[in-house]
């Protein structure tokens, strides 16, 4: 057992006994932090995560990897994550629609008055820049 907080014991049916690592934690003077395993029975698939389920119906995927290529470029000279900057779904979003104009840009789920003012130029020059090849 993690940190031995418990004492297994018994022959044919496993039984938990506490100990003094266990009653310093009843006690609050230990902190204990609990994780649930997920067990699947053999054969059994695990869930699709959400990212296995976006649709990337419509998507330029090139334009998409050029919209993050931007995002990050931009993360690293503010010092910030990406998706501080645009989420993913927001690029997505982006390379499915190709908006070209600013107005058109703020229809976006994800971008708002502040995100457009900060990097709506940037990524509607890369955008337009994609459209032209």
């Amino acid at each position: 057992m993690q940190n031995d907080l418990v004492l297994p014991s018994g022959d044919k049916v496993p039984i938990l006994g506490l100990n003094e690592a266990s009653w310093e934690v009843m006690r609050g003077q230990r902190g204990v932090r609990l994780l649930q395993l997920v067990r699947r029975k053999r054969g059994e698939k695990a869930e699709k995560s959400r990212a296995d389920t976006v649709s990337w119906d419509g998507v330029d995927r090139n334009l998409f990897e050029t919209l993050r290529g931007l995002r990050r470029e931009l993360a690293t000279a503010l010092g910030k994550p990406p998706y501080v900057i645009f989420n993913d779904d927001t690029l997505r979003e982006l390379a499915r629609l190709r908006p070209l104009t600013l107005a058109a840009m703020r229809l976006v789920r994800g971008v708002g008055d502040n995100k457009l003012r900060d990097f709506g130029e940037r990524f509607l020059r890369a955008i337009v820049s994609h459209a032209a090849s």
